[in-house]
């Protein structure tokens, strides 16, 4: 995995990726707190989480300047936060591939990663996860999109949740459905309909 400390970059403000910085005692405060742990436990369970980060992985920070007045996580414990929601949806096999900084619409990370969940009886493989960097608050409370994909219908075409997909055209006067929003993350389209290949298991 390739996790970069804030200064390799400079700013990074004009990067594709911007670069971060986590001490392993912070990790193991925020993996304590959502998942707690006795004993020699910690260790194990640091080199456990580590494990869910793709050998290729691409875990990068945000380019906040050091003075901000609120809290801002990086993005190695935004995806600390996402596993903890891939685990309440059921979802297994995890692997981190790539998280990616934004700041518009709001400041957060997008958390992007393979795995295996079944969702109303289709089976996803790929997924992107909204985290807030805590500009906008709470990270912990602000999951900001979800949105996977997977199989192929008879057609050839992906199944893609929510939906009705990235591809959706409404026709006139339809409404539009409040889930497409979703898709406004969907940022870089094309690395992430990759995942699967750039990221072999």
């Amino acid at each position: 995995m390739r996790i970069y400390s804030s200064g390799s970059y400079g700013s990074g403000c004009n990067k594709r990726y911007t670069s971060f910085g986590i001490s392993g005692i912070s990790l193991l405060l925020l993996l304590a707190v959502s998942s707690p742990v006795t004993g020699d436990s910690s260790d194990a369970e640091t080199e456990a989480y580590f494990s869910s980060i793709h050998p290729d992985g691409e875990i990068f920070d945000s380019s906040y300047p050091q003075e901000v007045e609120f809290p801002v996580i990086t993005g190695l414990e935004a995806t600390v936060f996402a596993d903890s929601f891939l685990s309440l949806m059921g979802a297994k096999d995890v692997v981190f591939c790539r998280t990616t900084w934004i700041v518009a619409p709001l400041g957060g990370y997008l958390v992007d990663g393979l795995c295996k969940i079944d969702i109303e009886g289709t089976h996803y493989t790929s997924f992107r996860i909204g985290i807030g960097d805590g500009s906008e608050g709470n990270p912990e409370e602000n999951t900001f999109t979800f949105i996977t994909s997977g199989t192929t219908d008879e057609n050839g075409n992906i199944h893609w949740h929510p939906e009705p997909g990235p591809d959706f055209q409404p026709d006139e006067d339809e409404i539009i459905p409040e889930s497409f929003f979703n898709y406004e993350f969907l940022l870089n389209r094309e690395d992430f309909e990759n995942l699967e290949s750039d990221f072999p298991r």
